[in-house]
């Protein structure tokens, strides 16, 4: 990696060559703090992740129901503030 000039970076990459991930909760939209190593996490709370799982299985059904009478699907994702 090079640096300009101006000591900003090129490209997504930081000074030790780590990828820069700014990430979300898929559900309220509140920004996460990095945590150095591993994978990103997706949820700022426990009660998000449980939350999100719940909605899922919920419109999935919701889907299948649709599908089965010959309605149209519900829309995907409509409760993630991240995904919209």
């Amino acid at each position: 990696m090079t640096d300009r000039p101006d000591n900003r970076q090129i490209g997504n990459r930081d000074r030790e060559g780590a990828y820069r991930v700014h990430r979300v909760c898929v559900l309220c939209g509140e920004i996460l703090a990095p945590q150095g190593r591993g994978r990103p996490r997706k949820y700022c709370t426990d009660s998000h992740r449980k939350q999100d799982a719940r909605a899922l299985r919920k419109w999935s059904q919701a889907s299948i129901d649709a599908v089965l009478a010959g309605l149209p699907e519900p829309a995907p994702w409509t409760w993630r503030k991240g995904t919209r």
